[in-house]
């Protein structure tokens, strides 16, 4: 029976032991457990943050490209009848050079009546164009707003490029237009933003992210796209 006691107690203290040890355990890895949730709860909000803040940033800047690239569309839709009106003028040149050599007053006349009225075209033309440029002047100048205005926040630094595009001939009325060289290149966009995050007990932290779009040309029709851009 004695035996049979102490074996009892043996077996209890044994117990009681790897109770002890499992418990030791417990407390040595406990602030790797902690650190280890803290840091995946650190990165989901990261993560969280970064994709609502990407997303508007995105948004946005899409949006004021794509409202470029309409009024591009407008623009180059013009270039059809400035190029007939091209050839038109040089067909005028051509009668009033012909009727001028013979000396034909009323074949001049004809020939003066036509250019007058080419030409008279080609301002008109000239106007519409000019109205479209103007619109695009003041779409630059109030999307560098209002992405400033909507990110304002997070320290946005916008880089919104001026419409890569110009005269085919800079010294004719109603001239075409054409794109720059490089011209998805050079009109990318893009907005240099900061997010600052606090999560007791880390310190502050903050990163920048960046968000790009550009306007892609397909032989004369616009339209805007995302591109990728990453800090």
């Amino acid at each position: 029976m004695r035996h049979k006691r102490t074996h009892n107690t043996q077996h209890e203290d044994a117990r009681k032991r790897s109770r002890g040890f499992a418990l030791i355990g417990m407390l040595v890895f406990l602030p790797v457990l902690l650190a280890i949730i803290l840091g995946l709860y650190i990165s989901s909000k990261w993560m969280v943050t970064y994709t609502n803040k990407q997303s508007l940033c995105e948004n946005q800047l899409f949006h004021q490209q794509q409202e470029l690239a309409d009024e591009l569309n407008n623009l180059f839709a013009l270039n059809k009848e400035a190029r007939l009106l091209q050839v038109a003028n040089k067909m005028a040149l051509l009668k009033l050079a012909t009727a001028t050599a013979t000396g034909n007053m009323v074949a001049i006349a004809a020939a003066e009546k036509y250019l007058y009225k080419i030409t008279q075209k080609k301002k008109v033309l000239e106007g519409k164009q000019d109205k479209i440029i103007s619109a695009i002047k003041v779409q630059h100048a109030r999307a560098q707003l209002y992405l400033r205005k909507t990110l304002i926040k997070n320290n946005p630094r916008v880089t919104l490029p001026a419409a890569q595009i110009r005269k085919e001939n800079p010294n004719e009325v109603g001239s075409p237009y054409e794109t720059l060289p490089n011209f998805s290149v050079q009109q990318r966009a893009h907005v240099l933003y900061t997010i600052h995050l606090t999560i007791p007990p880390e310190k502050p932290k903050r990163k920048d992210f960046i968000c790009s779009a550009s306007i892609a040309d397909r032989a004369g029709t616009f339209r805007a796209t995302l591109s990728p851009g990453s800090i």
